[in-house]
Formats: C-alpha cells, sequence, structure tokens
C-alpha cells in the first residue's frame, strides 16, 4: 500500500513539474516573438528586434513614420495626440501624401552637425505646422539630398527639425533673434517655399542637442 502510495505521489510531482516546464515554455515563447508587425483583434503593433515596442510615440519602420499609443498599438486613419494625421494604413502623412525618408538613418543624419556637408537645402512644408515645446518650435520638414539632377529633381525626406526660440536669424537687413511671431509670419504668413538653408552659405548651427540655434536666411522668396 506504501509503495502504491509512493508511485503515485512521484506521477503527481511528475505531472505537476512537466505543467510547470510547460507553461514556463509559453510564456518563453511569448516573449521572444520574432521581430515584426503583430495583428490581435485591437490592432497593430511593432516588435523590435530587441522584443520592445514603441508607445505613447513615433516610429520610423523601413521609409514609413507610425505613432503607437500607450498600449502601444498603432493609430490608423487619425491624428495623433501632437497634432500630425497618419492614413488608414498608420503612415504620417501630409496634405494626403505619405511622407517617405530617404533610408533608415536619414532623419538621424539631421541631428548632426555634419549634416550640412551631405544635404543641399532644408525646406519646410507647405501648409507646414509649427508646435510650441516650450523652449523650441517644432517644424515639419522637406530635407534635399545632393545636387539637382538633369531635369530639376533632388532625392528628399520628411523629417522633423526643432529650433530654439532664441534662434538667431542671418537676414538680409542686418541679424535678428526670433520668437514665435517672427517665425510664424516667416513660414506660415509670407512664405510659401522657405528655406533654411541653401548651398553656398554657413548652413545652420546646431547644439550639442541637435537643435537649431542660428540659420541663414538668405534665399530670395
Amino acid at each position: 500500500m506504501i509503495k502504491k502510495k509512493l508511485v503515485c505521489m512521484a506521477a503527481v510531482s511528475a505531472f505537476v513539474l512537466l505543467t510547470a516546464m510547460s507553461s514556463f515554455a509559453a510564456v518563453k515563447i511569448k516573449k521572444t516573438l520574432p521581430n515584426g508587425w503583430k495583428r490581435d483583434d485591437r490592432g497593430w503593433w511593432f516588435v523590435n528586434n530587441d522584443g520592445s515596442y514603441t508607445k505613447n510615440g513615433w516610429q520610423w519602420i523601413g521609409k514609413r513614420c507610425y505613432y503607437f499609443d500607450d498600449a502601444g498599438y498603432m493609430y490608423e486613419n487619425n491624428t495623433t495626440p501632437d497634432g500630425y494625421t497618419v492614413n488608414e494604413n498608420g503612415a504620417w502623412t501630409v496634405d494626403g501624401v505619405v511622407q517617405i525618408r530617404e533610408d533608415a538613418k536619414a532623419d538621424e543624419k539631421y541631428f548632426n552637425t555634419k549634416v550640412t556637408e551631405k544635404f543641399g537645402e532644408l525646406t519646410c512644408i507647405t501648409p507646414t505646422k509649427i508646435k510650441d515645446r516650450g523652449d523650441y518650435y517644432e517644424v515639419e520638414a522637406v530635407v534635399s539630398k545632393g545636387i539637382p539632377a538633369a531635369d530639376g529633381t533632388t532625392e528628399q525626406f520628411s523629417t522633423v527639425v526643432r529650433v530654439k526660440k532664441d534662434v538667431i536669424v542671418h537676414m538680409m537687413d542686418g541679424d535678428k533673434k526670433t520668437d514665435l511671431e517672427l517665425l510664424y509670419y516667416m513660414l506660415n504668413r509670407k512664405y510659401t517655399n522657405w528655406r533654411m538653408f541653401a548651398p553656398g552659405t554657413p548652413n545652420v548651427v546646431l547644439n550639442e542637442e541637435g537643435y537649431i540655434t542660428e540659420f541663414y536666411d538668405v534665399v530670395g522668396r
């Protein structure tokens, strides 16, 4: 009788152990999902190479930019909390046009002091959006890469630039410090194709964090 009880207990213990191991394996598999787009009944999310996923913010995936909510789900056909528009596929759009970046590191290159050696000019999207972020403004922009082709076209990608509120603007009639009213006037009211810098100028000056602190306003409108 004792022997039968021991055998029974051993069998139960083995079952419990196997069950625990199976549960652990299931959790482990869930945590190591392959990277890429995932979907459930609620919507889409994107798993990065390290298993993480973006929440409450933007992420460039391939050549397009997507916004994810506080649970990590992609916004679709909506306006994001910071005022931008995404289409039915979740891609960032301006006036209905999907914004494409040239390559996976293009926007990162802009926030580098060497950017002016790689890109020809920076043109604000029209109509542009200016957002007050405290001590700086955030502006949607298009960067043109390289020398225009024979037909006048250049490679372009969209990005967001950040301009300090006390930025120094080098203008034809002398240097000026800008404020919200001046920046709004320059970008929205007067100039329809405003360039922050152009080839042949010292271009923009960025601080260590990548914010524009100085630029040259020398191109005719």
